[in-house]
């Protein structure tokens, strides 16, 4: 997902429109790819995590779209986890 977070910024026209270039006072759009990537690696680590600091900024549709479905995703799994630990602890406890 982080690469495709970062894909979505470069089919812009204009990329400082996009979070590259809106990410506060860091300017990503001249830092080297690697560190970008790093950067995206972060944003869908703390976006399917659910804790969001709040320090990547949405600015396109695309962006938004893909914000959207990335915490779908991120929710619904740890709804499947919560269910399942849910599950395995009732039929322990109807074991006993």
């Amino acid at each position: 997902m982080a690469c495709f977070w970062y894909m979505a910024a470069t089919f812009e026209d204009n990329i400082y429109d996009t979070w590259v270039g809106n990410k506060g006072v860091v300017d990503l759009v001249e830092e080297k790819k690697d560190y970008v990537y790093f950067n995206s690696c972060y944003w869908a680590f703390q976006t399917v995590s659910t804790v969001g600091y709040g320090d990547f900024t949405m600015t396109t549709n695309t962006e938004y779209f893909m914000c959207l479905i990335w915490m779908f995703f991120g929710v619904n799994f740890y709804g499947f986890i919560v269910g399942n630990v849910e599950t395995m602890i009732s039929n322990l406890a109807g074991k006993e």
